[in-house]
């Protein structure tokens, strides 16, 4: 195996190789004759090429990490770093970006580490990475993130070895190590060798691997704190009660999408997701309705709130005033910034620093542990900034976690974190108060891990995520409902949840010892292994300017992004077993209830009570005016307390949306990079059969996400799958309107819409943009659904014009295999339509008739589609275009000009284009003659739409009304066929 390299770019001429030299290339995993490389096994064995006559690595002073290379650079076998990059493996076409990811690339004089992804990290990472290749061995190995256990904590004990190979009959032990996909060796034996170096420890002490108190469950078990909330807060209000009733202890309330981001009820970018993941908070008086009845003084309130958190907890404030209880009473927690209104209240947790996303959108454990860890020193250093002193925030911030299916690693993350916390806290702030050092912590069971196939196995996957929870040491603990997958859970699936719980505090009797694992020589090594490899990670985020510096860079979110990708594609190759999805499953899936929810209904209630007389109608104008406008003032001077005026803002009964916009006036919004990373479904299959066909067809996916939900792990993961496997892919950007993901489609020229759905908006949305689609005149454009959408509703959108719907657990390679035949049929469709119309009526088809795919400027064989018009890409034009007929014209296809254009005719020259419209001018007579067809005698007034489609074809519309009556308008025949030229008028 090798690579041949014609040539490399200059660089700065001091270390890097030169002509004949040779490199050797550590990498992760490869194919190797098509089939899949153990790259465990063979680990060391280097990967060998040349360097060519030139030696040159360039961008370094841009801060991008690439390497052009010349016409005949190929690799024979080819290692995964090569496949992020060209998404074709065995070739580098010229002028390729190459993108290592983790790989060591060892050179003769020095040691580069190029710490990318597709499209390159930003400049500064770019330029640390850089300086840190030339920079000491322990700083380098921090940077990278595919470091293993060492290697004598991998040896097996010789004793267990030796009667482990006789069992195995002959078989080498070292093979049922498990290497898990954190980069970490798990040993199938642990000896009192492997934790020798662990001091005795005990809960409640310093630093707190065991746990933040000393009796832990024994004297007191951890809270059951179940997230929920639904549509209206008067269904939220029973649920709370009946569940508190049930021997729920603590409340965490599951807000509506709009909420999340400061938006009213009534605003129209929200319609479709009112009320439909939580419950809609607009005023102060839905916050009283929904804690009706509840004590709030005696009920610890957990509220999972960012974008919208200080209008909201402004809100929750003044709902216990006005229940008599003063704010110095509440207790709970809230996901947010740093305020010192909290100095006002000693039973609050200011900041829930979240873990869970992380985990949701992708991380595994080491990425999940060590990014929280980031963040959470990222905010004591904004704390000491404003002013406070680490004891007077620290003690009362907190951590949410999510667990997943990987016990053992679940458990020693939890373990790990607090070691983590309280070191990192000690080394670098000094508190003086202990409670500084703890971390706390509420853990939610994974919402990935539910499945939609066989969704009853879901119950068996939360018990044991909440069993890892226990063992971990939780402060409070959400089970999710094993229904989750399809759809928003029933009360029944939320008893199942809640009692899980119940039934592990009061029957099992895990609650009776503290840190059952504490001393297992296993769990306390694997303890250490993620500890080592999380603070590895810690201090690069750290090295790069902290974790603010490093989001703002994309490198956390790349990494994410990533691990996600390849976790999946382990699952859809079979290496990583779900049982239910890719082992075992139905033949035939059974039918569960989910709950329904009618948007249209629950909006409509909540634009009532925001109009009607106890609102916006019966507060003091002047006073809400006011109250917005010192919040603006605040926001733009820094002068004073944001949620002291919010709270105020409340009591004159302004809405989250208004309180939200007096402080966007000032801050704006953040928009989310839409980068993808690549490589990681040809790393683990390879050329795909089923898809290989395709590629030749580049079929143009755009991904989008509408309406208000957030959640874009399962959309990247489809678009790098998708990308992978030979579609060309658009991401759109998050909260995207109907219209504005149609428009989008419209102007890159997809084929297709694949419209990822997590929050339940897809009964509205989904038909509002086929709706759009149809009024730009694409109806062409198909549209894929996937994401947790109910089976009782797949009916309901084929309906409305959907074509394919893909739930939780589709393996992408067949997802994309459904797609690019939907695409197959619907273009055969329209080649029928076209060989069975004569060119005259061609012309004067109407749009819904022809629909799409006739030729990108170029003529139809009497007939007969041009084989060359779904070849082009090049020449299409992407936006409706009205054109006059004013002469003679014919449209000639760009590719049949080139090969089989007469000679003579003389060469093509561009189309002109002003602006986003074009002004289609005609070839002249003669060459349009030589070509064999002709038009003639064209009404100088007739205007008409072209519509250009997703195979760069163009449609005429709005020419004709009807198909039939060809003869009152101009014609176009071909002479080629009657030996002569015919002038037809009109």
């Amino acid at each position: 195996m090798g690579v041949e390299v014609e040539t490399i770019s200059p660089g700065d001429g001091r270390t890097f190789p030169k002509k004949g030299q040779t490199c050797v290339v550590h990498y992760i995993g490869m194919l190797q004759n098509g089939k899949k490389f153990d790259s465990s096994r063979d680990r060391n064995k280097p990967f060998k090429f040349k360097i060519g006559r030139s030696e040159v690595i360039r961008g370094w002073e841009e801060g991008v990490a690439q390497m052009s290379l010349g016409q005949r650079a190929k690799i024979t076998c080819t290692p995964d770093m090569a496949y992020g990059v060209t998404g074709h493996p065995g070739v580098i076409p010229p002028n390729a970006t190459l993108i290592f990811d983790g790989i060591h690339v060892r050179l003769i004089e020095s040691t580069l580490s190029m710490l990318t992804a597709q499209r390159a990290c930003a400049a500064m990472a770019a330029r640390r990475l850089v300086r840190a290749s030339f920079s000491s061995a322990h700083t380098h190995r921090s940077l990278i993130h595919t470091s293993t256990s060492r290697k004598d904590q991998d040896e097996l004990h010789p004793e267990w070895a030796s009667l482990a190979k006789k069992q195995l009959k002959g078989k080498n032990p070292e093979d049922l190590i498990w290497r898990t996909p954190e980069g970490l060796n798990i040993k199938p034996v642990y000896t009192k060798a492997d934790s020798v170096d662990r001091p005795d420890e005990l809960p409640g002490v310093f630093p707190y691997t065991r746990g933040p108190y000393p009796t832990m469950y024994t004297y007191r078990p951890w809270t059951i704190r179940q997230y929920a909330g639904f549509s209206t807060v008067e269904e939220s209000n029973k649920f709370y009660r009946d569940n508190i009733k049930a021997g729920q202890q603590g409340l965490s309330v599951a807000f509506d999408l709009p909420t999340h981001r400061g938006y009213d009820s009534d605003n129209p970018r929200v319609h479709g997701d009112v009320g439909m993941a939580g419950v809609a908070i607009d005023t102060v008086e839905d916050m009283k309705m929904l804690f009706d009845g509840i004590p709030l003084e005696k009920m610890s309130v957990s509220m999972t709130m960012n974008g919208a958190v200080i209008p909201v907890l402004a809100m929750f404030i003044v709902t216990g005033e006005e229940q008599g209880v003063s704010k110095a009473k509440l207790t709970g927690t809230i996901q947010n910034d740093i305020l010192k209104e909290f100095m006002h209240m000693p039973k609050f947790n200011s900041i829930s620093i979240s873990g869970y996303h992380l985990q949701e959108a992708g991380a595994d454990a080491i990425l999940e542990v060590a990014y929280t860890i980031a963040n959470g020193l990222e905010y004591c250093r904004t704390g000491l900034k404003a002013g406070l002193t680490i004891d007077e925030f620290a003690p009362r911030l907190s951590f949410f976690w999510g667990i997943g299916m990987n016990f053992y690693m679940e458990i020693a993350k939890l373990r790990a974190g607090r070691r983590l916390w309280s070191t990192l806290i000690k080394e670098n702030f000094q508190p003086k108060n202990a409670k500084s050092l703890l971390l706390r912590t509420h853990c939610q069971t994974s919402g990935w891990s539910l499945t939609e196939q066989d969704p009853y196995n879901n119950v068996v996957r939360t018990v044991i995520e909440a069993m890892a929870a226990v063992f971990g040491g939780t402060q409070s603990l959400h089970t999710n409902s094993f229904d989750e997958a399809l759809g928003l859970p029933t009360v029944k699936s939320a008893r199942i949840a809640r009692n899980t719980q119940i039934i592990i505090q009061e029957e099992s009797g895990i609650p009776k010892v503290a840190d059952p694992w504490g001393g297992s020589h296993m769990m306390e090594a694997l303890t250490d292994d993620v500890y080592n490899k999380a603070l590895k990670f810690i201090k690069e985020i750290e090295e790069l300017g902290g974790m603010a510096r490093a989001v703002a860079e994309g490198i956390p979110k790349l990494r994410i992004e990533e691990c996600a990708a390849r976790r999946q594609a382990r699952i859809d190759s079979g290496s990583e077993v779900i049982v239910g999805v890719n082992k075992y499953r139905l033949g035939k899936e059974e039918t569960v209830e989910v709950l329904a929810i009618d948007n249209s209904v629950v909006r409509q209630k909540q634009i009532d009570k925001l109009k009607k007389a106890s609102v916006r109608e019966s507060r003091d104008p002047e006073a809400a005016k006011k109250c917005l406008a010192a919040i603006e003032e605040c926001a733009r001077t820094g002068d004073g307390n944001l949620l002291a005026l919010a709270v105020e803002a409340a009591r004159a009964r302004c809405s989250v949306g208004e309180i939200t916009d007096a402080m966007k006036k000032v801050f704006g919004e953040h928009k989310a990079s839409t980068r993808m990373v690549s490589g990681a479904y040809r790393s683990e299959f390879g050329e795909n059969a089923e898809i290989a066909g395709a590629h030749n067809r580049n079929p143009r996916l755009l991904v989008a996400k509408m309406g208000q939900d957030g959640h874009d792990r399962g959309a990247k993961v489809i678009a790098t799958g998708f990308a992978d496997l030979g579609f060309d892919v658009d991401i759109g950007p998050l909260f995207q309107t109907p219209l504005e993901v149609a428009q989008q489609a419209v102007d890159a020229d997809v084929h297709c819409v694949g419209v990822s759905t997590l929050a339940a908006g897809h009964r509205t949305l989904v038909p509002e943009l086929l709706k759009e689609l149809r009024k730009l005149n694409r109806p062409d454009i198909l549209v894929i659904c996937g994401g947790v959408i109910p089976p009782q509703d797949y009916e309901f959108l084929y309906q409305s014009g959907v074509c394919a719907i893909f739930g939780p657990g589709t393996r992408i390679p067949q997802a994309a295999v459904e797609v690019v035949d939907s695409i197959e049929r619907s273009l055969e469709k329209i080649r029928q339509v076209i060989s069975a119309a004569t060119p005259a009526q061609l012309l004067h088809l109407s749009f819904e008739a022809l629909a799409k795919d006739v030729v990108d400027e170029g003529v139809v064989r009497s007939g007969a589609l041009c084989k060359h018009a779904r070849q082009e890409a090049d020449f299409r034009l992407k936006e409706n275009m009205a054109m006059t007929i004013e002469k003679p014209s014919c449209f000639i296809c760009p590719q049949a000009r080139e090969q089989d254009r007469p000679k003579g005719s003389g060469p093509y020259r561009p189309q002109p284009r002003m602006g986003n419209r074009a002004q289609i001018r005609a070839y002249s007579q003669a060459e349009a003659a030589a070509r064999g067809y002709m038009v003639t005698a064209a009404p100088r007034s007739v205007t008409a739409r072209f519509t250009f489609s997703s195979s760069g074809a163009f449609i005429l519309d709005d020419l004709l009304a009807a198909t039939t009556r060809t003869s009152t308008f101009p014609t176009m025949e071909s002479t080629a066929d009657r030996g002569e030229t015919e002038r037809i008028d009109s």
